[in-house]
């Protein structure tokens, strides 16, 4: 697990940065938030490592959207718990 963890820091800083990089300084009016969908352990033998990713990734998106989001559009996650089974895995991306 603890392997796991230098990779998952990068892919979410890079995520971050990819979305830093297209934000604008002002809020679009109006417009719709970017809502992007998780599902990772949140429960389980796995929880810790969920939980810190989701963690994560609210830090990054707080980040991007006190910067105005991207394009003007704030940032939302949505995070199913799929307690580290497959089967529900995939049930909450289907």
């Amino acid at each position: 697990m603890m392997r796991l963890l230098p990779s998952l820091f990068l892919y979410t800083s890079l995520f971050a940065a990819a979305l830093a990089g297209n934000a604008q300084s002002q809020t679009a009016h109006g417009s719709s938030p970017i809502v992007l969908g998780q599902s990772t352990a949140l429960s389980g033998p796995a929880k810790n490592l969920g939980q810190e990713m989701r963690a994560g990734l609210l830090a990054a998106f707080a980040f991007i959207n006190d910067r105005g989001g991207v394009k003007g559009k704030e940032v939302h996650l949505v995070s199913l718990d799929d307690g580290y089974e497959p089967d529900k895995a995939v049930s909450n991306t289907v």
